[in-house]
Order: C-alpha cells, then sequence, then structure tokens
C-alpha cells in the first residue's frame, strides 16, 4: 500500500499536469489570438467566472494544506503515547500473571 501511493501521485501527476501543459503547446497563437479579438462580447462575464473559479480554488488548497499540516503536527504529538494495542496486551498479561 506504502508502494502504491507514490506510484498513484506520480501517475496522477503525469496525466493531470504534463498532459494539460503538453496539449497547450500545440496550440496555434496566431489563430488562437484573432478567435479572442473577434470574441470580446460576453468576455467580462467570463472574466469573472473564471476569476471566481481560480479564487475558489486557491481558498480550498490553502484550508486543505492547513488541514494537512494540523494533521501531520497531532500525530507527531500523539506517537508517544501507548497505542490501544498495547494498552490491551499489557492488561492480559496483568491478568494472566494474577491467575497463575
Amino acid at each position: 500500500m506504502l508502494v502504491s501511493a507514490p506510484i498513484l501521485s506520480l501517475l496522477t501527476l503525469l496525466v493531470f499536469g504534463l498532459a494539460p501543459a503538453v496539449q497547450s503547446t500545440r496550440v496555434d497563437l496566431i489563430v488562437t489570438l484573432k478567435d479572442e479579438a473577434v470574441s470580446t462580447s460576453g468576455s467580462r462575464c467570463r472574466t469573472r467566472l473564471r476569476n471566481t473559479l481560480v479564487l475558489a480554488q486557491v481558498s480550498l488548497s490553502a484550508v486543505l494544506l492547513f488541514a494537512a499540516a494540523l494533521l501531520l503536527r497531532s500525530i507527531r504529538k500523539a506517537r508517544p503515547y501507548p497505542s490501544g494495542r498495547e494498552r490491551l496486551e499489557f492488561a492480559r498479561r496483568l491478568v494472566h500473571r494474577s491467575t497463575i
């Protein structure tokens, strides 16, 4: 399970990160610029929507990053405490000693 997580992460990076970058290199800039110059009507609404979506994505990313940092901090603080399994094994040994 631990080995497959980094592999899956790299595969996701390649598909969702590099594929759009490679696709954008195939765009004919002259045609794209001409189309943008012609279709300026309604661009204010598109720009507002695009800016709103970018803001929402950045905000959600910041919240998730902060939550992950808090989770790691909690895990690091909880590490010195014994887990439930260790306590259960200690109780079993204690009961076993008292019955002998």
